[in-house]
């Protein structure tokens, strides 16, 4: 798929009669296409031990729109919580399989945080989730919600699990798996930050569901130390890993 055959598809009413989604604001799309043209098979894969030949065309599309409509500190972030990722599945001895959707989620799970606050809007009014007040009140927010829809109605993915990774990847999901519970991670202690040493530290020690817990309980502080109520979802999530939301990790 062109990036001129994506921005018609979101300009135009859908088949149930909504509202389309806007072209993207502050975007040129004339330049944002010449960009995606030329991105378009460069993109700079891990060696996957198995990867299936749908995925890697998938990666590249996904990387190519990454790398046409981010600035390029978000796009540099992008790659780091993906490899990162892909370091979590082998260190984990994980099925090989999974880690080209690690990374692809990686890619794709920031692709909407410098759209305008009406296309993530319109977006996440598309997922059938209800947009909470915190969500409204910051649409920045919904940039993982407005990624997934963009996936599924625009690059053709299916893959629940992927979806949901990308989804919920900003206050995590007390339903993640695997590949959730990594992106969660990944994006929130990637290498570039630096307050997160100790927990990747961590990651030669723990197990993952363990490391995750102790993320997400550093998410839930910094909550807290910002004089900010941790979002619901970023409990439910410690809580299903089996803690405490009142207690430290």
């Amino acid at each position: 798929m062109s990036l001129p055959q994506f921005v018609s598809i979101l300009s135009r009413v859908d088949s149930t009669g909504r509202e389309p989604l806007p072209s993207f604001s502050g975007v040129d799309d004339s330049s944002c296409s010449s960009r995606f043209l030329s991105f378009l098979g460069q993109a700079q894969m891990p060696a996957f031990s198995f990867v299936s030949a749908d995925m890697t065309a998938l990666i590249a599309r996904v990387d190519a729109y990454a790398r046409a409509v981010l600035s390029p500190p978000r796009y540099e972030h992008s790659r780091r919580v993906a490899e990162f990722g892909c370091m979590l599945v082998r260190r984990y001895a994980l099925e090989a399989q999974l880690e080209p959707h690690v990374y692809c989620a990686g890619i794709a799970h920031d692709m909407c945080r410098e759209h305008s606050e009406v296309f993530l809007l319109r977006a996440a009014a598309r997922d059938g989730f209800p947009i909470d007040v915190t969500e409204r009140g910051t649409p920045l927010l919904l940039h993982g919600r407005a990624a997934a829809c963009v996936l599924a109605q625009e690059f053709g993915v299916q893959d629940e699990v992927l979806l949901s990774a990308v989804r919920w990847h900003t206050f995590g999901c007390e339903d993640f798996g695997v590949l959730g519970k990594i992106l969660f991670i990944s994006d929130k202690i990637e290498p570039a930050r630096a307050w997160a040493a100790s927990l990747r530290g961590a990651v030669s020690t723990l197990t993952l569901d363990a490391l995750a817990a102790k993320v997400v309980s550093a998410s839930i502080a910094c909550a807290e130390q910002k004089r900010t109520t941790p979002h619901p979802r970023t409990c439910a999530m410690l809580r299903a890993l089996g803690k405490d939301v009142s207690q430290p990790v």
